[in-house]
């Protein structure tokens, strides 16, 4: 068994589950071994006693779950603090010691290894984000200071944010690099007043030669915490440093931002990233499917990216795909079976009775519910049958067979046929992509 593949398996979509906070603080630096020859027997290794005691206290029921998903039997987990050291090879040339140097540097900093600007998916979306943040890269404290870069979540802003630093980083590991979220940044000043060492808290700090807060939004209406914030700010800029914030929504639209902060936040470049498109979808997917070594057909990223909007989500998506590809599922079946789940997560309840889909089809596309039901083959009703064929294997889970009954009669090969030139079209037409999501949308609001 892969046990590392294993964990970084189970890491990825735990990531996606919890805070980044509580990810980095708890889960990061966290390793899986196998326990004695007991089958489904694992011993998680944490870098100290808080960690094992919060994984096992808050986290275990849903890490069991994740594993046991996986392995496609009952997981028993211990924990153990044992402070992972990362492997030498006997002989390690020049080339490798700095390899393992500059990624101990980016950890060490708190950034992802694997948020760079290569595997950053570009569109029109986020186009000018993108160079705006490889320029500050290269010319810290003097292209866009501060860089603001906001909207809603998935879009990309954390993964940005990260590659500044470790693109500075991999320059010049001696750079002071300072990311944190706001969240993170507001403990530990509650903490420094509490422990009375503020002094500590200012040195760490203003002496960042590049400081990158994430969800920046979260200091708003906490008044010790902003003049911390305004004052650690005004430092780092009178330096010469650079800042990089992010934000789910623009500095005039965070609600009890102080008006010294919200003018200093407007004083640099703010850009505004938007929801990713379908082929942008597309892209991000098949891009971490290659970082994660997770083979996918793009008929399937393509399906995936069609139906599911939000980025997270789509990571998700991928991840329960590479579970089903694990266990021998075919592509096509596995895609079903994951966007059977895609609302809110979790299957979806069949409280909407077949026949009245069928009645808001007939609504949708203006034709009576016969003309769906019915024989013709005319492309105005052959391609409403075909869409709701799909929608209900995909959404509701119901059998060929089963559909083939409510229309009509026909064999569970027609209906066959029907989803798959349906899953065919849905990349390459964006007027089915929208009576998709319309339909949808009557039906379930």
């Amino acid at each position: 068994m892969d046990v590392d593949g294993l964990w970084n398996s189970v890491l990825g979509e735990i990531e996606l589950e919890v805070s980044r906070g509580q990810f980095i603080s708890f889960f990061k630096n966290t390793r899986l071994s196998t326990s004695g020859d007991k089958q489904g027997s694992f011993i998680i290794h944490c870098p100290n006693l808080n960690d094992a005691t919060m994984l096992k206290t808050r986290y275990l029921t849903l890490i069991k779950r994740m594993l046991e998903e996986r392995i496609q039997q009952p997981v028993s987990l211990l924990f153990n603090v044992s402070p992972h050291q990362p492997r030498q090879a006997e002989s390690p040339g020049p080339l490798f010691e700095s390899v393992i140097s500059h990624e101990n540097v980016i950890r060490n900093a708190g950034l992802n290894p694997n948020y760079t600007f290569e595997s950053f998916a570009v569109s029109d979306s986020n186009q000018m984000a993108h160079a705006a943040s490889q320029a500050v890269s290269t010319k810290l404290g003097q292209a866009y200071n501060p860089l603001f870069l906001w909207g809603i979540t998935g879009v990309g802003k954390t993964h940005l944010m990260q590659a500044i630093g470790r693109e500075v980083l991999l320059k010049n590991p001696q750079t002071q690099v300072i990311y944190c979220t706001g969240e993170e940044f507001t403990n530990e000043i509650i903490e420094a007043i509490r422990t009375r060492t503020s002094g500590i808290f200012k040195r760490k700090y203003r002496n960042a030669q590049l400081f990158m807060v994430d969800d920046v939004q979260f200091i708003a209406g906490k008044e010790s915490v902003q003049t911390e914030f305004f004052h650690t700010f005004n430092s780092i800029l009178n330096s010469g440093s650079q800042v990089v914030l992010t934000s789910d929504k623009p500095p005039s639209a965070i609600k009890e931002l102080e008006t010294r902060l919200r003018s200093r936040f407007e004083g640099g470049l703010i850009i505004d990233i938007t929801p990713p498109n379908f082929e942008l979808r597309t892209a991000i997917l098949l891009i971490k499917a290659q970082s994660r070594g997770i083979s996918i057909p793009i008929d399937a990223a393509k399906s995936l990216a069609a139906n599911i909007e939000d980025v997270r989500a789509i990571e998700g998506a991928l991840l329960r795909y590479s579970t089903e590809e694990r266990k021998g599922t075919l592509p096509y079946e596995a895609v079903s079976h994951i966007l059977s789940r895609a609302r809110g997560g979790k299957p979806l309840e069949k409280n909407v009775r077949p026949d009245k889909i069928i009645e808001l089809f007939a609504v949708h596309f203006d034709l009576k519910p016969e003309y769906i039901t019915g024989k013709s083959r005319k492309k105005q009703f052959t391609e409403p049958r075909q869409l709701l064929m799909y929608l209900l294997r995909h959404e509701m889970g119901i059998s060929f067979t089963e559909i083939g009954k409510l229309l009509g009669g026909r064999d569970h090969t027609t209906i066959m046929h029907g989803v798959e030139k349906i899953t065919s079209l849905l990349p390459k037409k964006e007027h089915i992509r929208e009576d998709l999501s319309q339909v949808r949308h009557l039906i379930w609001g």
